[in-house]
C-alpha cells in the first residue's frame, strides 16, 4: 500500500511540475477532494523523509489545507466521505512503511511538486474556487 500511495503521488507530480501554476487547471477541473488528497499526501511524504519545509510555505499548506476540509466538510453529497482525524489517518497510513522513496526521483517529483504548489498563485486558485459552493468530488482526479 505504501509503495503504490507514493508511486501515485509520484506519477502525478511529475505530470503536473510545471502546470501548477497554470491555475486554470487548478481552479476548475481538478476535484477538490482530489487537491486535498494530493496536497496532504505530498506533506504527508515530504515529512516521513524528514523534508523541512520553511515557515512560509508551511503556514500557506495549513491555511489552505483547513480551508479545503471545511469547504469539502460543508459541501460533500449524500453518501460522501467528510475530512475527519481518521481520513487523515488513511492517508498517512498509505505512506507508512518503507523510507526508501525518499532517495528516489519519486520524492524529488513530490517534493518539487509540492513546493511549486504552494505558491501565492495556486493558494490563490483553490481559495477563489471556495468562494463558490459546489460538490467538492465534481471533477478530475487524474
Amino acid at each position: 500500500m505504501q509503495r503504490t500511495m507514493v508511486n501515485m503521488l509520484a506519477t502525478i507530480a511529475f505530470l503536473l511540475m510545471g502546470t501548477v501554476t497554470r491555475t486554470d487547471a487548478w481552479g476548475r477541473d481538478a476535484s477538490l477532494r482530489c487537491v486535498y488528497d494530493l496536497l496532504v499526501g505530498a506533506r504527508e511524504t515530504l515529512a516521513s523523509c524528514h523534508y523541512d519545509i520553511d515557515a512560509e510555505k508551511e503556514l500557506r499548506f495549513t491555511e489552505v489545507r483547513a480551508n479545503l476540509k471545511k469547504f469539502i466538510n460543508k459541501n460533500v453529497g449524500a453518501g460522501g466521505r467528510k475530512i475527519d482525524d481518521e481520513y487523515d489517518k488513511d492517508i498517512r497510513r498509505g505512506l507508512e512503511g518503507s523510507v526508501s522513496h525518499c532517495r528516489g526521483m519519486s520524492f524529488v517529483a513530490i517534493r518539487s511538486w509540492f513546493l511549486e504548489a504552494m505558491s501565492a498563485e495556486w493558494i490563490a486558485a483553490i481559495n477563489k474556487r471556495l468562494e463558490t459552493p459546489s460538490d467538492p468530488d465534481e471533477g478530475d482526479c487524474l
